[in-house]
């Protein structure tokens, strides 16, 4: 094709996002570059729309995003192609779950709140097959949408793990995981906060950004 593909954030993101987007340029077969829904001010990375404006033949977009919510919505109103977010399709939904599984030990008298960021318009099917898919000894909930965190809707267990369903430990993890959601766990147990995103707790996450990318850009 001539053109080239975008790796869009919903903001300018941490180390984490950025090396990935990094790894991304590195093996894509068209040219690469990143850019964001909404900057910050003296960012080098452009706005999305800025960046399309400026991009010669056809543009793809790759979403570093978790689900189908708003933010892939705003990028799909731009009309590009686009790739599928880490929860793109029921395949990486069931992916994602042996992740988890795979990740997070099962132990007597601990259970695992894993909190994605959601959508206050609602879920996805693939956020909701997910749900379904988890060991009985995990909880999803979200910080916005219908399965917004609520403490009393978090089983009890002696020691409860909070696992950030994030693709960066950035700001919703600092402000709304640790500030609110924490404190109110640990009034009623012994409650902790496993400080990384899934793209440190499992390789496996990463590898499946990587194939949705190359998904996209190869058809």
């Amino acid at each position: 094709m001539t053109g080239n593909v975008l790796i869009v954030s919903f903001r300018p993101e941490g180390r984490e996002t950025a090396a990935l987007a990094e790894e991304l340029i590195r093996i894509s077969p068209v040219p690469a570059a990143t850019a964001c829904l909404r900057s910050k001010p003296g960012s080098s990375v452009p706005e999305l729309s800025s960046a399309i404006a400026e991009s010669d033949g056809d543009t793809l977009i790759m979403p570093m995003l978790i689900q189908k919510g708003s933010a892939y919505r705003a990028i799909l109103s731009y009309g590009c192609r686009t790739g599928l977010p880490l929860l793109g399709d029921e395949e990486s939904a069931s992916e994602a779950a042996e992740a988890l599984s795979e990740a997070l030990e099962r132990k007597d008298g601990k259970n695992y709140l894993i909190i994605a960021h959601g959508d206050r318009e609602g879920n996805t099917d693939e956020y909701r097959m997910l749900k379904s898919l988890l060991r009985d000894d995990m909880m999803l909930c979200s910080l916005s949408g219908q399965d917004a965190f609520s403490p009393e809707a978090v089983p009890y267990a002696a020691e409860t793990e909070i696992i950030p369903f994030l693709l960066s430990y950035g700001f919703h993890a600092g402000k709304d995981i640790e500030e609110i959601i924490l404190p109110e766990l640990e009034q009623t147990r012994k409650a902790y906060i496993r400080r990384c995103s899934l793209l440190s707790l499992s390789t496996r996450f990463e590898e499946m950004v990587v194939r949705h990318f190359m998904e996209l850009v190869t058809q």
